[in-house]
């Protein structure tokens, strides 16, 4: 469906980022040799791929490291605990180091707070995605946010 979606838009593979959950990858119904197969196939074409919610549902290193995705986004749940105990914190830098290591790009999801930002900083996360900088928008409102912020 998604390459005849690209045919009939004409619109580059290479403009295209699709996120799916972890979740939908480990309970998918089809044998994982067959998720590998459907998930290669969209980044042969030059699609890019971010696991979402990493971390809520049934993660298995092994297939973090066969699972051909891009992008690997930490689940909010683990940003709220940033500031709360040093266990929490250690426990989301590593799943930054982790995801690094995999040369991988992380995205931390719902930051919300200066002390979150300050942290995913200083532990080198790729992409800082939530409210403290702007709560979702439609396309208008979103070309005139980064219209002034360029």
């Amino acid at each position: 469906m998604i390459f005849q979606i690209i045919q009939e838009t004409g619109v580059p593979s290479t403009n295209i980022g699709i996120e799916i959950t972890e979740d939908a990858c480990m309970t998918s119904f089809l044998s994982m040799e067959k998720v590998v197969d459907k998930l290669e196939q969209i980044t042969t074409a030059g699609i890019h791929l971010a696991m979402d919610d990493f971390g809520t549902g049934y993660s298995s290193l092994t297939l973090l490291n066969q699972l051909p995705f891009d992008t690997i986004k930490i689940d909010k749940s683990f940003i709220d605990k940033i500031g709360t105990t040093y266990k929490e914190e250690q426990l989301v830098a590593s799943i930054i180091q982790m995801v690094h290591f995999l040369d991988k790009k992380i995205v931390a999801e719902g930051v919300e707070t200066e002390q979150q930002l300050a942290f995913l900083r200083d532990k080198r996360c790729d992409i800082i995605q939530g409210y403290l900088y702007s709560k979702p928008l439609r396309e208008k409102e979103a070309i005139a946010f980064l219209a002034r912020r360029l």
